[in-house]
């Protein structure tokens, strides 16, 4: 299941321009969305797609991480790690884990938009 999550989001993805950002000295490709961007205001907001098998990772990217006020920014974050799929929205500092051999198909159809 997990690659197919994958390939799901990744395909989902490939409309958007990406820009690198660093987070606690790593580079992550940030997927820009031109609806959530100002430019007169320097904010260019996207998401943030991780796979990743390192624990302490996804606890720095869950939790402690706080996305700048202006710059490129990550407003949801897609990370997947182990069976889960972890979508932070940083913007209202929420998140949800979804367990991935328990996707129904109309999550999966919502991911696939």
């Amino acid at each position: 299941m997990r690659f197919n999550i994958e390939e799901i989001i990744k395909k989902a993805l490939r409309k958007y321009s990406t820009k690198n950002i660093k987070i606690s000295g790593k580079d992550y490709p940030l997927y820009l969305v031109p609806e959530l961007s100002d430019e007169d205001l320097n904010i260019f907001e996207g998401f943030l797609f991780v796979s990743t098998k390192d624990r302490s990772e996804v606890s720095y990217l869950k939790s402690r991480y706080r996305p700048p006020v202006s710059g490129y920014a990550p407003r949801l974050g897609l990370i997947l790690y182990d069976d889960h799929l972890l979508i932070k929205d940083y913007r209202r500092n929420k998140h949800i884990i979804k367990t991935l051999n328990k996707m129904n198909k109309t999550f999966l159809n919502k991911l696939k938009i």
